[in-house]
């Protein structure tokens, strides 16, 4: 049986590890809401920590209760890769080293190795004492401004004149106190696109290319985070560019052996211009796209990518994921089943939100949501369309239960 250190729970994995001679030992911090989390299943054992980044408390943990015959090590979520690195190191575990790991982690350490090997935007690190003026004739306007190690569009501003600037500002020097760097980047003007894939021993593995339905910082704007998978063969030059780009990237970075989620734009121009690129799974149903198309369990291939290899292969279908918007008010949540019923292209439905958790605010950040799903279609205007009438019919229950969407609104049952 394989000892497997898992930095957090996660639902599917732990349904991918079923059966599979593995013993999944899960480090749980609140961040995992451990009071709403199901009873272990007989191959789960979990260890609770105050805070799972902190590597004395995490390797204390594993000693008292004796787990530190360790085969394997995951990170599933960004905030706790560099931490995993370590922990895989100081347990002489292969893993992602951590100068590596920081590689993905730090964005400006990314875009430093990356400096020549694709298009990047203008960027330079946060200083307090930059004024608008000092930042527009680093990186122009208008500009991006976001923690060098954030995750999920946590914290993240778009400025685009002094004004702005001045109603950040305090924002930006507390983050500041509270981050290690802030990264400014120049803003680009664009679609957004993200890659999903792996590497193994170095070499290119399978990737499905997709496109979101609008880019991520519109969310502040209210709009939901969604995407669409994008077939080679209507979009080879693309694919091709792309898998250019990955070449370049991984080994620039020296991944050999991992999942990938890379982000990137297609400006105005028609050029590529790289976001940033992480060494997990990303957080957009990447399990079920897979699953749906290739038959490929991604959990499983995240544990030991050197064991998966094969040939790239074409999406038949079109597939495309959303979170779901967030009530102020929820009386009744739609069964999964009900969705299904009313949408027979709904593939994957999930809630990350039960009664008695505070309703997320899904304008705040990619990463708070109540739930996520995926369909199917036959072309990406079909797979749009699916996804419209999946949020149209939840959003429709709950209002009809007496639930309600109003900002104004305050007395959620949460």
């Amino acid at each position: 049986m394989k000892n497997v250190l898992c930095y957090g729970f996660k639902k599917s994995l732990v349904e991918s590890t079923r059966n599979k001679n593995i013993k999944l030992i899960q480090v749980i911090d609140d961040w995992d809401d451990p009071e709403f989390l199901p009873s272990p299943e007989n191959h789960e054992m979990r260890i609770k920590v105050k805070d799972s980044t902190n590597d004395f408390f995490v390797l204390s943990s594993l000693m008292r209760n004796q787990a530190e015959d360790i085969d394997l090590v995951i990170s599933p979520y960004e905030y706790t890769l560099v931490n995993v690195s370590i922990m895989a190191k100081l347990l002489s575990v292969d893993y992602i080293l951590p100068n590596v790991a920081i590689s993905f982690r730090d964005k400006i350490i990314q875009k430093t190795k990356l400096a020549g090997a694709v298009k990047l935007p203008k960027y330079t690190e946060y200083d307090e004492a930059f004024s608008f003026d000092d930042l527009k004739k680093l990186v122009g306007t208008p500009f991006v401004i976001k923690p060098n190690s954030g995750t999920g569009t946590i914290f993240t501003y778009k400025i685009t004149d002094k004004k702005t600037f001045l109603e950040v500002k305090p924002k930006l020097d507390a983050m500041y106190n509270r981050f290690n760097t802030i990264i400014v980047e120049s803003f680009v003007s664009g679609t957004e696109y993200y890659v999903d894939g792996w590497f193994s021993d170095y070499k290119l593995q399978q990737f499905i290319v997709s496109k979101y339905v609008t880019p991520l910082l519109n969310i502040y704007n209210g709009e939901l985070t969604q995407g669409i998978s994008l077939k080679k063969s209507e979009h080879e030059d693309l694919y091709n560019e792309v898998e250019t780009i990955l070449n370049s990237v991984m080994p620039t970075l020296d991944l050999g052996n991992s999942v990938f989620h890379l982000e990137f734009f297609l400006n105005e121009n028609g050029e590529i211009v790289f976001s940033e690129c992480a060494a997990r799974l990303g957080g957009t149903l990447v399990e079920e796209k897979f699953k749906y198309n290739f038959d490929i369990d991604m959990n499983l291939v995240q544990l030991e990518p050197e064991k998966y290899k094969g040939s790239f292969k074409e999406i038949s279908t079109n597939t495309g994921f959303s979170y779901l918007p967030s009530p102020t008010v929820i009386i009744e949540l739609p069964s999964a089943d009900y969705l299904k019923e009313k949408n027979k292209d709904l593939i994957a439905f999930e809630y990350e939100w039960e009664c008695g958790m505070g309703i997320p605010d899904s304008n705040a950040s990619t990463s708070s949501r109540i739930g996520r799903f995926i369909v199917k279609g036959k072309s990406e205007e079909e797979t749009f369309f699916n996804l419209e009438k999946v949020v149209s019919d939840f959003k429709k229950f709950i209002i009809e239960s007496g639930g309600s969407f109003e900002k104004e609104s305050s007395n959620s049952r949460s």
